[in-house]
């Protein structure tokens, strides 16, 4: 179906376009990541901010990192669209939440059952039958049928042990859910897609939202509501814009962009936020010996580390890594310089990455923006949200679209 030209998405297209001129501008800001190199490409034509960063204290640092408009006032003096990068990023608020009673919140970790809550009151019901896309255990169908007079839900999801559980746990609190093993990616996934159906997912990961989009695009379901996670998690090398508009202004975006823009942490305890920072600062003190060491000045990739390494002590941890990359280690050397060096060298980081930082959001409302062009490009009205604070998850955005009735625009 041919979509309808409309305010809302003439609105879409020319936000796109204005995030797309300043991505493309600052480009180099985005692209490089701070501990890839000891001294950053972009210094060099911005040498004054790159100063004002290194002398930053590490608190302020960390403070601006978790309020984004802050940081973008401070960057302002030599950033001048600063500002106008982050309020392009603004969207409206949801109204309201639909909580859930006690006794069917058993078994929902806390911070999952205000995700489920806020989605569902976020929800615009269509009273069609519900079908939730990566249900997992089946908490948001459960919330939906609950909160929806006990609405039938059928739910998809690829591990059978979570299908089983989510199948008890409907079962226990006596709800019409039924959860079904299914690989979304793959060719059966077709079969469950109808048109009267609304499809619900939330923080389905990088193809799996894709896959819904387009699957359930070509099968007129009536209505879609998706709020994207882990954009990164693809099986491309380079983004595909999924609309004519984003193609038209392609940013050619890696998957290491697209992990930018997700790369995040406001929801961690204390003693996580504390061992994540202690395993960055050693990964950077290792940073600086493997340069030494290999007397090669580039960044040695490390792969994903066990937490439990942060309870160790920098030396086991610089020999658990060299392992990893088949590097000896010579007897003498002084871990404590190189230890202090990886502190000082993550307070420089932080303060740099708040650049990087800066267009975390719009690289992620460019994606966005995307999913929603091409919703209505398949002649779907569209609407997008924030249904909750990001401190409850960055990942806080939710798209709805579905086929106008007669006299409806898009």
């Amino acid at each position: 179906m041919r979509g309808i030209d409309s305010p809302t998405v003439a609105a879409a297209e020319a936000r796109l376009q204005t995030l797309s001129e300043l991505l493309d501008r600052y480009r180099p800001l985005w692209q490089e990541r701070s501990f890839h190199r000891l001294q950053p490409e972009w210094g060099r034509q911005w040498p004054e901010l790159l100063a004002a960063l290194d002398a930053l204290p590490l608190a302020t640092a960390e403070a601006l990192q978790q309020r984004p408009g802050a940081a973008a006032r401070w960057l302002q003096p030599w950033l001048a669209e600063a500002a106008t990068l982050h309020s392009l990023c603004r969207l409206p608020a949801a109204a309201g939440t639909r909580p859930l009673a006690e006794r069917l919140a058993r078994d929902m970790p806390g911070r999952k059952r205000r995700q489920v809550e806020a989605f569902a009151g976020a929800l615009e019901d269509r009273g069609r039958p519900l079908l939730e896309w990566c249900a997992g255990k089946g908490h948001l169908s459960r919330g939906l049928s609950a909160g929806l007079g006990r609405r039938s839900v059928i739910g998809l999801e690829q591990q059978q042990e979570l299908v089983d559980e989510g199948n008890r746990l409907a079962h226990r609190d006596g709800l019409p859910v039924q959860l079904h093993r299914c690989d979304v990616l793959g060719e059966e996934a077709a079969r469950w897609l109808e048109p009267a159906q609304q499809v619900v997912a939330l923080h389905a990961c990088g193809d799996l939202h894709r896959r819904l989009l387009v699957l359930g695009s070509a099968h007129e379901v009536a209505a879609l509501a998706w709020s994207p996670c882990c954009y990164h998690r693809t099986t491309q090398s380079r983004y595909r814009p999924l609309s004519r508009a984003a193609a038209r202004v392609d940013l050619g975006l890696s998957r290491d962009a697209l992990r930018t823009a997700v790369q995040e942490t406001v929801t961690a305890g204390r003693g996580q936020r504390q061992r994540r920072r202690r395993l960055q600062q050693w990964r950077l003190g290792f940073d600086l010996l493997q340069r030494e060491l290999r007397g090669v000045d580039d960044y040695l990739p490390v792969p994903s580390l066990p937490a439990r390494l942060a309870d160790t002590s920098f030396r086991h941890f610089c020999q658990h890594v060299a392992a990893l990359n088949s590097l000896p280690l010579p007897p003498g050397i002084d871990w404590e310089q190189y230890r202090r060096g990886g502190e000082r060298r993550f307070a420089q980081v932080t303060a740099r990455d708040l650049v990087r930082m800066l267009f975390r959001r719009p690289l992620e409302l460019w994606l966005l923006l995307d999913q929603q062009l091409f919703m209505a490009e398949q002649g779907y009205a569209t609407t997008m949200a924030s249904f909750c604070s990001r401190s409850l998850t960055p990942r806080n955005v939710l798209l709805q679209a579905w086929r106008p009735g007669p006299g409806e625009s898009l």
